[in-house]
């Protein structure tokens, strides 16, 4: 859909599921502009991460595969990782128009990771699904708070409406800067 609606912009598709990886490409290979990597986006320096896989597609949830949670029908496999700063260093990012994230249960850390490095404020939208630890309540009123601390500082954070479970969705617009004046210093 992006690369319909923006035909000249430039699409990182990133999908740390094997299976879901073979189906991605298979979707977008007709969209040369999107360029598609296998690997978990990560917090942490590491080159492999364990991932829960969901074996059971079919009848299962396709997306529930995980690096932070065994979700059930899931087994462990290692699977290649990227830490979420030396992608963007890599692909020698300046800014990032549209960042979309469901990496069940990672957003917090890898929003932090881009935070730590500075980058954070170089993303204008981003849309996400947050993954509480568990179906209570304290537990995504937890994962909302960590989220809304990271972001508001350089977004405004919008939480969607959920009704149960343990995921639900957000969205965050940068924040308006300060036009700066012409010859103006800081100090």
């Amino acid at each position: 859909m992006a690369s319909e609606a923006w035909p000249e912009a430039r699409i990182i598709a990133c999908e740390a599921d094997p299976d879901n990886y073979v189906l991605l490409q298979k979707n977008t290979s007709s969209h040369h502009r999107i360029e598609t990597l296998e690997a978990a986006i990560v917090a942490e320096d590491s080159l492999e991460v364990t991932f829960n896989r969901v074996i059971d597609k079919a009848r299962g949830n396709s997306g529930g595969g995980s690096c932070c949670r065994p979700e059930p029908g899931s087994i462990p496999v290692r699977i290649r990782a990227i830490q979420v700063v030396k992608l963007w260093r890599s692909k020698r990012l300046a800014s990032c128009d549209l960042l979309k994230l469901d990496c069940e249960g990672a957003e917090v850390a890898i929003l932090q990771a881009l935070v730590s490095a500075g980058l954070l404020e170089s993303v204008q939208h981003i849309l996400g699904e947050w993954h509480a630890q568990d179906n209570r309540e304290e537990s995504r009123r937890v994962v909302k708070h960590e989220l809304n601390e990271i972001l508001r500082r350089s977004h405004e954070v919008v939480f969607l409406p959920h009704k149960q479970g343990r995921e639900g969705h957000f969205s965050a617009r940068a924040l308006a800067k300060a036009p700066r004046l012409a010859g103006a210093t800081s100090t």
